[in-house]
């Protein structure tokens, strides 16, 4: 038998993951708007007031913990369900329903969001060589 968790509870687990994981939440009211940032380690997800929104959150922080980040978008897709799955507190028809539309969506848009995903990491990587290669800052008393 699965046990029942309430959204408090839910909204704790994902609350003490970024705690021990050291990763910034940012919360706010938007159900379709939701992304993990690697290079700063924080995730902007939904408020946690549904089995749903408990689902979109755990993907985020799959973005960040999961298997297969680098590989594409849809590797990275599948590997955020797949940690959220295998690490929510309960996994619910809803939650399957979420992961499911998702998944079906960035199939269908895989040559967009593949191209987006690509130039993001693009362009952090360049920004990453800009800063190897900056000068030290000199600080002056």
């Amino acid at each position: 038998m699965t046990p029942e968790f309430t959204i408090t509870d839910l909204a704790r687990h994902v609350r003490e993951l970024g705690e021990r994981y050291d990763i910034f939440i940012h919360y706010h009211n938007e159900c379709e708007h939701a992304r993990a940032f690697s290079f700063s380690n924080e995730i902007e997800t939904p408020f946690i007031v549904s089995y749903r929104t408990y689902a979109i959150a755990m993907h985020e922080l799959g973005h960040l913990l999961g298997h297969g980040q680098d590989r594409g978008c849809l590797s990275a897709e599948r590997g955020a369900w797949t940690w959220a799955r295998n690490h929510a507190l309960m996994w619910t028809a809803e939650m399957q329903s979420e992961m499911d539309a998702c998944q079906s969506w960035y199939k269908a848009n895989r040559k967009t969001e593949h191209a987006r995903w690509k130039a993001d990491r693009n362009a952090f990587q360049q920004a990453l060589g800009a800063l190897a290669s900056a000068p030290p800052a000199v600080i002056e008393d």
